[in-house]
């Protein structure tokens, strides 16, 4: 037969094969199931391309030598110990299943191998796979692999997809099914199962996590150690929903300058600003302060304060570890102070986990080689130190250029001075500062008139920096407050606004709220001033159920205050909601009511006092323009946000 092209002998009783003469074209043979213990030299078939010797008693593979077309080599169920006798060939797919093969050797010069099946051996080690850049499959299942590093000898294989360790005590390991896929991220099945993506994320992230996750799970473990404690009402709480507490943060590489910046801008704008001091574990310097700098503690101090929930964020530089604890801003807040801190870039992730929103300047040195030369004349960095802080100027780089609006602004502190000069009127935008200081003084006549001016140009030139330097804290907080309003509410959201709004109507009628809002009010809410004659009305003590307010004999603080709540809830909004329509005359008595046409004479006289010395304001207020409302317990200075002055907050131990 010499055109034979395929010959299938399996299932016999044959002890040799090929005794015949070779057919010229001969590409696959089938000689499985048989009783052969012998290959015999297969060099006169030159385009055999496909080779199966399963279930037999062959104990060693040879005379394969000039089978230069062999692709497909079978020698399941035999008795083979070791690989030899595959030199130069070009086999594709090996299967040497069920034998005793104790080690991955002789399969050096396979360069083409895609698919390997080595099941059912006495395997203990995967090196000798290292080298095979194509393989696609490799199944090792029922060996004796058992520990986890011996997938480091198959990590790089490019292209390798499916993978089976079954029954092999390496299985038995806790971390094996997520190790092997972090270590082999290119698999699409592990162990006959498909690997999910969700798998491959978690890996991931156990392993060698992404710089934002190690950021929320550091402010993860400070929540959750601080929810421990006895919790109470922090300083740096404001009053005020949309302007929270301001902090100022440098970040940059090390001893890139941001540390002297920060120095310097405290002692320039020191009612504005004070220095937070991080906690590091990490020897001090020459030349640094204890608390003057950093505070400096033991490893033992500083897990400990950890473990109490006491830092707000922590990361890791080199071999130390620093955090910025709740206390230091804590106290900044309560002398009514906004803080400055510098961080590195992991901390900077962290606290952009937490609810903080304070500004982040990025102080990046753009002359690498000045940087390096500056590092070196210190004298206080090794070389892998100094190597080390260079390479991240590129980190920081990368960081500003990819998430545009990451950082408030950047400066470059190739020089201090001019880096300074920049940060410093920046500063000043940020404040409102930017104005220039009158020349002279005013005219006495022209006093009042002047001042108005003043305000009206100070409100003008912060509405300017504003637009020109959106503040990140409000296209923050306005971004998530959108986000809650857009959300679907459930039933019991929507019951709760209901209840809330009913509590805001009755507060703006004089009635008394339900005892249990009287719990979360920050003060007394003041009713709403009648701006206008023809609108205005007097409340009726009976009716109300709440005195009748004194006002003419309330001070202008309060009045101020009134007219501030009347402008955020204006009375014509509620005028629907009230229970009768007013008189013609515009005074309201209710029958039986002690008051008399002449006392209502008069407290309506003192209500036009009133409304017409503040007719201009409440004419502003009336605009429809943005404008900035201060709120009770905000400081009047035009800091950024406004902050208590000097407050002392009781402690509410829950």
């Amino acid at each position: 037969m010499p055109y034979l092209l395929e010959l299938d002998a399996s299932q016999n009783k044959l002890t040799t094969f090929f005794n015949f003469k070779p057919p010229k074209n001969l590409k696959k043979v089938d000689f499985s199931c048989n009783q052969i213990s012998e290959m015999r030299d297969l060099s006169a078939y030159h385009a055999l391309t496909k080779l199966i010797l399963d279930n037999n008693e062959i104990e060693e593979i040879s005379g394969l030598e000039m089978c230069h077309s062999l692709m497909h080599l079978s020698l399941a169920n035999n008795k083979i110990t070791t690989i030899n006798g595959l030199n130069t060939l070009p086999i594709k797919i090996l299967c040497l299943s069920n034998n005793l093969i104790e080690k991955v050797t002789g399969l050096e010069d396979l360069k083409i191998l895609q698919n390997l099946d080595l099941s059912h051996n006495q395997i203990n080690s995967l090196q000798g796979l290292e080298d095979h850049s194509l393989l696609e499959v490799i199944n090792l299942e029922d060996n004796k692999i058992a520990e986890l590093d011996e997938i480091e000898y198959i990590e790089n294989l490019p292209i390798l997809r499916i993978l089976n360790l079954l029954r092999n005590p390496v299985q038995e390991k806790s971390e094996y099914w997520l190790f092997v896929i972090f270590m082999l991220l290119r698999l699409t099945e592990l162990d006959k199962k498909k690997i999910k993506v969700e798998e491959k994320v978690t890996a991931v992230n156990k392993y060698d996590p992404p710089p934002e996750v190690v950021a929320a799970q550091d402010h993860l473990t400070h929540v959750l150690n601080s929810v421990m404690q006895p919790q109470r009402i922090f300083d740096s709480t404001l009053p005020s929903l949309d302007a929270p507490y301001p902090m100022l943060i440098l970040a940059g590489p090390q001893a890139c300058g941001k540390r002297e910046l920060a120095h310097r801008l405290c002692r320039q704008f020191n009612t504005y600003f004070r220095y937070g001091a991080c906690h590091t574990t990490r020897p001090p310097y020459f030349g640094e302060g204890d608390r003057v700098d950093y505070h400096f503690i033991s490893q033992e101090v500083f897990d400990e304060m950890l473990n109490m929930g006491k830092f707000i964020l922590t990361f890791n530089y080199g071999s130390y570890s620093y955090g910025l604890n709740r206390d230091t801003v804590e106290g900044i807040a309560r002398d009514g102070l906004a803080s400055c801190i510098h961080m590195e870039i992991e901390g900077v992730r962290s606290l952009k986990c937490s609810y903080f929103e304070p500004r982040y300047i990025l102080v990046i040195p753009m002359n690498k080689e000045k940087y390096e030369g500056y590092l070196r004349r210190k004298g206080l960095f090794s070389r892998a130190e100094i190597e080390f802080a260079v390479s991240r100027v590129d980190l920081y780089i990368k960081i500003n250029q990819k998430f545009p609006g990451y950082f408030d602004a950047v400066i470059n502190a190739d020089d201090l001075d001019v880096a300074y000069q920049k940060l410093s009127q920046l500063i000043r935008e940020y404040l409102g500062l930017v104005e220039e200081p009158a020349k002279g003084l005013a005219p006495t006549v022209d006093v009042k008139i002047s001042h108005l001016k003043h305000e009206e140009h100070l409100r003008k030139s912060f509405a300017s920096s504003m637009n020109d330097f959106l503040d990140s804290t409000d296209r923050n907080y306005f971004v998530k407050l959108w986000a809650k309003l857009a959300a679907k509410k459930t039933p019991v959201e929507r019951d709760s606004l209901c209840r809330q709004h009913e509590t805001a109507r009755q507060a703006l009628r004089g009635k008394i709220p339900s005892d249990h809002t009287l719990l979360f009010q920050r003060g007394p809410v003041p009713a709403p001033v009648v701006s206008e004659l023809k609108q205005g009305f007097v409340p009726c003590q009976d009716y109300f159920g709440l005195p009748f307010p004194q006002y003419a004999e309330e001070s202008g603080k309060d009045s101020q205050a009134s007219m501030k709540h009347s402008v955020l809830f204006p009375p014509s909004l509620w005028s629907k909601e009230l229970p009768s329509q007013l008189p013609e005359d515009g005074i309201y008595t209710h029958p039986g009511s002690p008051v008399s046409d002449s006392e209502a004479d008069k407290a309506l006289k003192a209500l036009c006092i009133k409304s017409s010395s503040q007719g201009k304001a409440s004419v502003q207020h009336r605009k429809p323009s943005v404008m900035v409302i201060s709120r009770p317990g905000s400081n009047t200075k035009p800091s950024l946000p406004p902050i208590p002055h000097g407050h002392n907050r009781p402690v509410l131990d829950i």
